[in-house]
């Protein structure tokens, strides 16, 4: 009856040892399962901090080619405003040329114009110095007087000289820059005391009235004008 009652509990223990030892392996299972899952788990995260840590290179790889394309819009923007800068200045250059330009067509056609007017009144002094000089007669005492008129009724008078033999008595002038021109062209001047009376005394008058009354000896050449 012992021996049975033994055997009943050692039957059992023996029971309950395999129930535990299946227990364990299902418990060992179980372990395994989480063991797993959680090295699948680690290995995930592994993965997702290799792609995060790929995703943060890629990004600091954006920033940096952003950051290099900033600095390059930057600098092409630095020299599209020296550009600009450049275009005002050749600009008011330009304009700058352009206003010197029109003042100096101003003044040429001003000088254009002040030279006409002068070849103008040039031409009007040859044609009465001419008129003058045709009223010079050999055997004449002449008085010549002083100015742009007289030099060109002086070299008039040359032309008649080489040309009809004009021979005068006497010529006596008003200047010695008369005096010199008339000599050049080979006459003889005399004093103003070895004359009496001049028969004919030619120069060119400051202001003349509509009635022909002149007015003559404003100039350095007073004294010698009124004489002769």
């Amino acid at each position: 009856q012992e021996a049975q009652t033994d055997a009943e509990t050692a039957q059992e223990a023996a029971q309950a040892a395999q129930e535990r030892a299946e227990q364990a392996k299902v418990n060992a299972e179980t372990a395994a399962a989480d063991a797993k899952a959680a090295q699948e788990k680690a290995e995930a995260a592994q993965k997702a901090a290799e792609a995060a840590k790929a995703d943060a290179e890629a990004a600091k790889a954006a920033a940096n080619a952003d950051r290099e394309a900033a600095q390059a819009a930057q600098a092409k923007a630095q020299i599209a405003q020296e550009a600009a800068e450049a275009a005002r200045a050749e600009a008011v250059t330009a304009k700058e040329t352009a206003e010197t330009a029109k003042a100096a067509a101003e003044t040429a056609k001003t000088a254009a114009e002040t030279a006409k007017a002068g070849a103008e009144t040039a031409q009007g002094k040859a044609e009465a110095a001419e008129k003058a000089a045709a009223m010079v007669k050999s055997g004449m005492v002449l008085g010549v007087g002083t100015g742009s008129t007289v030099a060109f009724f002086i070299d008039a008078l040359g032309k008649r000289k080489d040309e009809d033999g004009l021979k005068l008595k006497a010529i006596v002038t008003t200047s010695n820059r008369s005096k010199k021109q008339l000599e050049g062209l080979g006459f003889k001047v005399s004093e103003l005391a070895d004359i009496d009376q001049a028969d004919l005394t030619v120069d060119g008058a400051d202001r003349v009235a509509n009635n022909l009354d002149g007015i003559k000896g404003g100039g350095g050449a007073l004294t010698l004008e009124k004489n002769v």
